[in-house]
């Protein structure tokens, strides 16, 4: 499903973000207060990431993806929805309307020269 592959993806997005916090400690800078915050468009995905209660319907989803609890408990992760609309992601990954992709344009502080 949808929520299974954000799910997955989510904690390819969390690896590559506790990447970028060590690199960013070895430099020097501290990291911000609340964790890193990632930004996504399903619900779903967010939901079993919060409770493991959900779980019981996704056994199948590989323990390697459920780290992602941890790092949301622990506080080195927010995770917070975003309306489709609001992603720029969208514009680079899906088929999207002229309206949507003058909306991602915008959020990608492209010029509208055309």
């Amino acid at each position: 499903s949808s929520a299974e592959a954000e799910y997955m993806a989510m904690g390819h997005a969390v690896q590559e973000g506790l990447y970028l916090q060590m690199l960013q400690l070895e430099m020097g800078i501290e990291l911000e207060e609340g964790g890193t915050l990632l930004l996504l468009d399903n619900q779903s995905a967010i939901k079993l990431a919060k409770n493991p209660v959900f779980h019981k319907r996704s056994k199948h989803i590989a323990i390697k993806y459920h780290f992602i609890r941890e790092k949301l408990e622990s506080g080195e992760f927010t995770f917070e929805f975003v309306r489709t609309l609001a992603m720029a992601a969208d514009q680079l990954t899906k088929h999207v309307g002229v309206k949507v992709l003058g909306v991602g344009k915008t959020l990608m502080g492209m010029c509208s020269g055309w």
